[in-house]
């Protein structure tokens, strides 16, 4: 049995504000494995714990050249694409 990877954060890691806690975090962490182990989940993860904020929040800290480009976030994702579904 596994999961997808994603999992509630505990508790103990609402309370951090902006940075992260090492030692908290990695408790939390130990926590979620330790208890997927118990359930009999038999490819356990960390939740994705240690990462903050959204999937490109963290892309941008991961990857360089990733950028916010708010001038085009009421765009429509297809605009400008010719030739597909959106264009017909």
């Amino acid at each position: 049995m596994s999961h997808a990877p994603r999992l509630p954060r505990p508790e103990a890691l609402s309370n951090l504000q902006g940075g992260s806690d090492e030692e908290v975090v990695s408790a939390a962490v130990g926590e979620l494995v330790g208890r997927q182990a118990e359930i009999g989940i038999d490819i356990v993860n960390d939740g994705e714990v240690p990462k903050q904020g959204s999937f490109l929040s963290h892309m941008r800290t991961r990857i360089s050249g990733c950028e916010a480009r708010p001038e085009l976030a009421e765009q429509h994702r297809d605009a400008g694409v010719t030739g597909g579904p959106a264009a017909r």
